[in-house]
């Protein structure tokens, strides 16, 4: 709403008039009689809705290549009574075959032959064997005479034939009005057929309307006036009823108020969308990658049917056409001067300024030269289309804040928006600089309330993310969004969060333990990979793998896998594999031990790269967890850039390694649990295990070293020669005694404390 903005979005309006594109047409457009105002496809939504069907006839006065129809009756079917003063033609199916029809009282009518049986029946009509039987294509040029011709219409309409006539509903015959409908509007158009206003802003029929002025079509609350019955008591009065029902179907509706549109002739300004436009906009969404990619098709599609822009409103807000027509020939001023001021006067003054400013002064009236005389020229007091304000958003921030020729990186925005923002920006910037405005499209889903319907202001079932926040924390809201699959639409609900919830809880505790070690012992730098044992290698060889599969995330845009990610590295790389592996040296080895320093240097080195992962999921977890380690002084850890590995963990062997240990750990457990419910072991790392092992898996692990990876006490290994799956072949308790102060079963307890040699060395 800055005076910025609206001068930047008139200065757009201005470059589309120089171009040619700019034009103002009576034509139908969807008019909300509450809001007084035209609307645009994207403010438009569909609903069922009951309306009042009539069946009604409509007489033959004459067709040169079939004289015998004369006084024939169509049956015409519409669910729109109120349109049929504005009638100017009655449209069959080319293709279509219609019977003309006897009935017993004489008469004759014409109806559609793959209907004709149920609308007999429905009007109770008594008929005959067809008489004749013609295609659409051959009544045309029937001349009818029009319904309400006694009250002064008409007199007479055409027979035309059209492609969106129907013949699986109604009776093959669909009424024309070309102010009051698309199909009919561009029927009319090759047709010369007059386009008829009807109906007032308010609602109303027109006051000199003849037989029906004043009447109300939609009141100001979005209800049916009185329109429809005093059409159909007049077609009754005339013996022009054929029937009268009910029919049900989707119905336009206005998105903000609710009630119900209507077709409506109105002058409005529209921004030409040619074939040539369409052609461009197609070849530069060839060049935008799209996330996901099939929302493509979408906007394709929905550019490809895209009519000429209807791109005024008539509303008391918005940025202003600041334009001038002439009072006599409706000419557009195009004086670049004029132009030129009208965007200063806006700049200055905002959107207002328009309207309460002397357009004698924009007009010039009182310069010696190149003035216009304001008794010659309209202001015109209509604003721009939301949806053109918005498309025309990329030419003052992209550009006006980063350089002209700057397109943006990427848009994101809900799936409404292929026939909203995304497409506005896109047929505005192709139309004044030849490209889009975007490199990418990311388009997002709707979210759901926890019975499945989509969250709206009009419904009244949203959930403000403020609220959420403060009732489970920003980082347990940010996780939802990082989980969900966005592209698609997305159900909030109590019991998600809770596990979200728990997922930050299992988090936070990983990086509390880490912080904890950490100050119990200050770690140096990493010693080389050669120096390192083999859990420690094992673990930086994972956590480089998992650097580039993050990387790799980030840059598909796919949070969920790195959430994922991050998640599964917490619980079974760390807190379940190299925690329970690593935490006895932590606690029980002497402070000066090099392998308690080893292993808190690689801590270290990995709580580093883990803040940093989860920072643009989890900023504040994140920066919590920082400034715990490195005080108020060390900066933000958004300030920095993800840590470098280094190659030389990637090593093959112990990339082999890593997959054979994922294996063989879930082996493990899965034979510990039932074994533990048994009674047979208690803690894992108290049983003696016995696996039996194909060949080549985790060949270069000694026993040693699996037996501590794997977290038991003691471990048997078989050999199989063959390629076949790692089996538990035994688990029980182990009988080795402990220690009294690691509490771990070792070979020998040296007396007199009942310590293992490692601890009773440690004082």
């Amino acid at each position: 709403m800055s005076a910025e903005a609206e001068a930047a979005t008139v200065a757009e309006l201005h470059r589309l008039l120089a171009d040619g594109r700019v034009f103002r047409a009576r034509r139908p457009v969807l008019w909300s009689v509450p809001e007084a105002t035209a609307l645009a496809d994207a403010e438009v939504v569909y609903k069922q809705a009951a309306y009042r069907s009539l069946t009604f006839r409509m007489a033959v006065e004459a067709h040169d290549g079939c004289p015998e129809l004369a006084g024939a009756d169509l049956l015409v079917w519409t669910t729109t009574p109120w349109t049929l003063p504005a009638n100017r033609a009655v449209a069959a199916a080319a293709d279509a075959d219609y019977h003309l029809l006897p009935l017993s009282d004489g008469s004759r009518v014409l109806i559609a032959a793959a209907v004709a049986d149920a609308v007999v029946a429905q009007t109770g009509l008594a008929a005959g064997a067809p008489l004749m039987t013609l295609t659409g294509a051959a009544l045309a040029g029937a001349v009818l005479r029009h319904p309400l011709a006694a009250l002064g219409y008409g007199p007479t309409v055409p027979l035309l034939t059209a492609g969106f006539v129907e013949t699986t509903t109604g009776t093959g015959f669909v009424h024309v009005a070309p102010g009051l409908g698309p199909d009919d509007h561009r029927l009319g158009l090759a047709h010369d057929l007059p386009v008829d206003v009807i109906m007032e802003a308010d609602g109303r029929y027109c006051a000199g309307l003849p037989g029906f002025g004043g009447a109300v079509v939609i009141d100001e609350r979005g209800l049916p006036g009185d329109a429809d019955d005093r059409v159909i008591r007049a077609l009754a009065d005339l013996g022009r009823v054929a029937h009268l029902g009910q029919d049900v179907h989707d119905a336009a509706h206005s998105w903000r108020s609710g009630a119900p549109l209507v077709w409506r002739a109105t002058d409005q300004w529209y921004l030409s969308i040619d074939d040539d436009l369409r052609a461009r906009a197609r070849a530069a969404l060839e060049r935008v990658a799209f996330l996901p990619p099939e929302a493509r098709n979408r906007m394709l599609a929905m550019l490809d049917g895209r009519p000429d822009w209807c791109i005024s409103r008539q509303r008391a807000w918005g940025a202003p056409i600041a334009l001038f027509v002439h009072r006599r020939t409706g000419a557009v001023l195009d004086d670049p001067a004029v132009l030129a001021r009208s965007r200063d006067l806006i700049a200055a003054g905002g959107a207002d300024a328009w309207f309460s400013g002397d357009p004698a002064e924009v007009l010039g009236a009182d310069l010696p030269k190149g003035g216009h005389d304001p008794a010659d020229w309209l202001r015109v007091d209509d604003v721009l289309d939301v949806w053109f304000e918005s498309g025309c958003t990329h030419g003052w921030v992209v550009e006006g804040r980063f350089g002209l020729g700057t397109i943006a990186d990427l848009c994101s925005e809900g799936s409404d928006q292929h026939r909203g923002w995304f497409q506005s920006s896109l047929i505005e910037a192709v139309a004044t600089r030849g490209h889009a405005p975007f490199r990418a499209l990311r388009t997002h889903g709707f979210v759901l309330d926890d019975a499945g319907r989509k969250m709206s202001k009009s419904a009244g079932n949203g959930v403000s993310p403020l609220d959420a926040a403060d009732a489970w924390g920003a980082d347990v809201l940010r996780l939802w969004v990082a989980a969900s699959d966005t592209a698609r639409d997305v159900r909030f609900a109590p019991e998600t969060m809770r596990l979200h919830a728990e997922t930050l809880r299992r988090i936070r505790n990983t990086l509390r333990w880490m912080l904890g070690n950490l100050a119990a012992a200050p770690a140096g730098l990493v010693p080389p990979a050669d120096r390192l044992e083999r859990p420690e290698r094992l673990l930086l060889s994972r956590l480089a793998e998992i650097d580039g599969a993050l990387r790799d995330d980030l840059d598909a845009t796919d949070p969920a896998a790195m959430l994922d990610r991050l998640v599964r590295f917490c619980t079974d790389d760390l807190s379940a594999g190299w925690f329970a592996v690593r935490k006895d040296v932590l606690y029980c080895d002497a402070a000066t031990s090099p392998r308690r320093r080893a292993v808190a240097a690689v801590l270290a080195r990995v709580f580093n790269h883990l803040v940093a992962w989860i920072a643009p999921i989890l900023p504040f977890a994140a920066e919590e967890a920082w400034r715990a380690r490195w005080g108020d002084g060390a900066g933000s850890v958004h300030e920095r850039m993800w840590p470098a590995v280094d190659p030389l963990w990637l090593d093959p062997g112990s990339i082999l390694a890593n997959r054979h240990l994922d294996g063989l750990r879930a082996t493990v457990r899965a034979a510990a649990e039932p074994a533990r419910r048994a009674g047979l072991i208690g803690r894992l790392d108290h049983a003696a295990l016995t696996l039996q092992l194909p060949g080549a898996m985790a060949a270069d692990l000694t026993t040693d070293e699996l037996r501590l990876l794997l977290g038991v006490a003691t471990l048997t290994v078989r050999r199989d020669a063959g390629e076949g799956q790692p089996r538990v072949v035994g688990l029980e308790r182990s009988a080795r005694p402990v220690c009294q102060r690691c509490r771990q079963p070792v070979a020998v307890l040296v007396a007199p404390r009942d310590l293992c040699p490692r601890c009773d060395a440690v004082r």
